[in-house]
């Protein structure tokens, strides 16, 4: 199988070195067959990649044929600052495709933090001899080898960057007081910055941890920021094509673009609902589509307010066309419910803030339960602005969130009949995972 792995690569068929002569009980003309003698090119037939097979006939009986064909040409990498595309789970990508504009990533792992630092070494000495492309290289370090407890992941722009970054780890393992040489202090679990601007990363996985299943989980407003996406969008083919695909989806029921308004400089802009909702939602969806390509599927999915929509259609519960639709009105109508009211995160339990809210019975809802202490709240703005007022002279913990809207309260009833009316023709369908 190496060999026709090889064969394929080189583009030639290799000479048998210890051929003589033909058996003379073998009719090679009858059977076509032929014996190489002398290394032969290996090119495309009519057009058509080469193909090549490799035959098994098992001491125990068992026979077996596999059947190898050549990939597709590429282009050079070094057209796109010598950053391609991962192998996106051994799917090929089409010659056309686009390269994709992103650091190289290289994870290495070991059984122990000695056998870590020794591979960290090896890998670095690696970098100095490279003669493959540099994607390839860090391709097969995470997709070719088992992965140990003990990890490290690399960050850089090119070889030379990851050889610094690798010499960074090497260093700040060399010293009993956790202080780099090179004055890099290193602490597991967290990442590193180095003078070119990279990363590395080190953790300790456990058999619990691995085990577990992939949860996606999917947010709501208030996450967004002016120039959110713009990097992605950029860089990254597929989330160029998703929301291109979001968008004129988005513009038959707005009439506008979303990636406009996306990349508009006006900082208030991003903050309105109808903008804010759907930029949300197709930033997720694309960023789903780019974990998909490298392939990573979730186990479960759960969202929150408009994140349960990009959290129904990764599990196929709406269709791109539907959750669109949905999101456009969604944020259209919550968008006319602006200003008057307002959402704050409050450190307390449900315990704690019962009482204060009965003072503002009507008037103030929890709107979101984030954690056994973590709460969101609103509603009406005067009693909000009164009830924060409070807890700041407590010292709890309070956060505005960046919107005049108080969603998940008395101020969205107004709303409903209009919103289920423009749901009624969604198809949804059961969801393929929970």
């Amino acid at each position: 199988m190496i060999k026709a792995v090889l064969v394929l690569r080189q583009q030639t068929i290799p000479a048998n070195a210890n051929f003589v002569s033909l058996n003379e009980h073998i009719d090679a003309q009858e059977l076509k067959l032929e014996v190489v003698k002398q290394n032969v090119s290996l090119g495309e037939v009519d057009g058509e990649l080469p193909i090549v097979g490799v035959n098994s006939f098992g001491f125990g009986g068992t026979n077996a044929h596999v059947v190898l064909q050549a990939a597709p040409h590429t282009g050079s990498p070094s057209a796109v600052n010598d950053f391609v595309i991962p192998r996106q789970s051994e799917q090929q990508r089409h010659p056309e495709q686009p390269l994709a504009i992103r650091p190289h990533l290289l994870p290495l792992s070991a059984r122990d933090a000695e056998s870590l630092r020794f591979m960290a070494k090896a890998y670095r000495k690696a970098l100095s001899k490279l003669t493959e492309p540099l994607s390839d290289f860090c391709y097969s370090a995470g997709a070719r080898r088992q992965h140990h407890a003990h990890r490290l992941v690399v960050v850089g722009d090119n070889a030379e960057q990851l050889k610094t970054n690798l010499t960074h780890f090497i260093s700040s393992q060399s010293n009993d007081s956790g202080e780099s040489s090179v004055g890099i202090s290193w602490v597991q679990g967290e990442a590193i910055e180095g003078p070119v601007g990279s990363e590395l990363v080190t953790s300790s996985a456990t058999p619990l941890i691995d085990s577990l299943p992939l949860t996606m989980v999917f947010t709501g407003q208030g996450s967004q920021w002016t120039g959110m996406g713009r990097t992605l969008i950029q860089r990254e083919p597929i989330v160029r094509e998703t929301l291109a695909e979001i968008n004129a989806l988005f513009a038959s029921h707005a009439g506008w673009s979303l990636i406009d308004a996306m990349m508009d400089d006006n900082a208030d802009r991003i903050h309105r609902t109808i903008v804010a909702q759907p930029a949300i939602f197709a930033i997720q969806v694309a960023l789903v589509r780019l974990w998909r390509s490298w392939g990573v599927e979730p186990d479960r999915v759960v969202g929150h307010s408009v994140g349960e929509v990009a959290a129904a259609w990764t599990v196929n519960a709406l269709s791109l066309a539907d959750a669109v639709k949905l999101v456009f009105h969604r944020s259209r109508l919550q968008d006319r419910t602006g200003g008057r009211g307002r959402m704050a995160v409050v450190g307390l339990t449900p315990q704690q803030v019962s009482p204060l809210l009965a003072e503002y019975a009507g008037q103030i809802a929890i709107t979101a339960f984030n954690s056994a202490s973590m709460l969101t709240i609103g509603g009406d703005t005067k009693p909000m602005e009164s009830l924060v007022a409070e807890l700041e002279s407590r010292d709890v913990f309070v956060r505005w969130l960046k919107l005049d809207d108080a969603f998940h309260t008395h101020q969205m009833d107004g709303i409903e009949t209009e919103l289920m009316e423009a749901f009624d023709d969604l198809t949804p369908a059961t969801g393929t995972i929970w």
